[in-house]
């Protein structure tokens, strides 16, 4: 499968370690893989873990994360055309 990926990876995820981050990713050998790493105490949090970052007591983050793959989506589209 050759399409771009732009994963959003939690360092304190207890069910998708970096590991299995990385193994996960293995299978789309042909793909253009961005990954941005947030660690909870680099956004003000202790913890987010797996599903945390939805919740709104972490939304100061959601405009970063947003932008940056809004930024990854429109470089990709740019290169396409």
């Amino acid at each position: 499968m050759n399409v771009p990926i732009h994963a959003i990876a939690f360092s304190d995820d207890e069910m998708m370690s970096m590991k299995n981050i990385d193994m996960l990713h293995s299978q789309f050998s042909s793909a253009n893989i961005t990954r941005q790493t947030v660690n909870p105490k680099d956004v003000g949090h202790k913890r987010i873990g797996h599903i945390g970052w939805h919740k709104e007591r972490y939304q100061s983050m959601w405009g970063t994360s947003i932008q940056a793959a809004a930024h990854w989506l429109t470089s990709y589209c740019q290169d396409i055309q």
